[in-house]
């Protein structure tokens, strides 16, 4: 090796320890917070992602308080999806809903969801039993309307988280 491949090799090695001491801060931390000049990314209210640079200002703490912020344009942009097929879900159960409330005291009427088992779009249903952020519906169609309107592929990422 010559001096400038040398030097080359102690950038690199400078740069990925830089990195790693990065995601050793966010490990202990648990949140990623910029620092100034950080490029970070949100959502605006349009569900538009926003590239910005980190400066500490009120509208960035706020971006930060409310978890409005992402590291990378890719994990807004799949945040924007969550929100914008989660929404078509309750729209969807809304509809067939008909006006019709879930009750939650009564253990007859079958609440029904949408779950993935098996890399598999399945509906299930409660009676008594509701899960944190589930959509439910009352109406045996929820999912085959579902697939058709987001689309299977979609919600299946939607279930998966992604």
């Amino acid at each position: 090796m010559n001096k400038q491949e040398i030097l080359n090799e102690i950038k690199k090695t400078e740069e990925h320890l830089a990195n790693m001491e990065k995601m050793l801060e966010e490990c202990e931390q648990g949140r990623w917070k910029p620092k100034d000049g950080d490029i970070f990314y949100y959502i605006d209210t349009y569900c538009r992602v926003i590239k910005e640079q980190w400066a500490d200002i009120p509208a960035d703490k706020i971006h930060y308080k409310k978890d409005n912020f992402f590291k990378t344009r890719e994990q807004a942009e799949t945040e924007v999806e969550k929100i914008l097929v989660r929404r078509q879900l309750e729209n969807i159960a809304r509809r067939l809903n008909k006006g019709q409330r879930i009750d939650w005291y009564n253990n007859s009427q079958a609440k029904l969801c949408i779950e993935l088992y098996c890399d598999e779009i399945i509906t299930n249903f409660y009676l008594a039993h509701k899960t944190q952020g589930t959509v439910y519906c009352l109406n045996e169609k929820f999912k085959d309307i579902a697939i058709q309107e987001i689309g299977e592929e979609r919600l299946k990422a939607y279930l998966r988280g992604e």
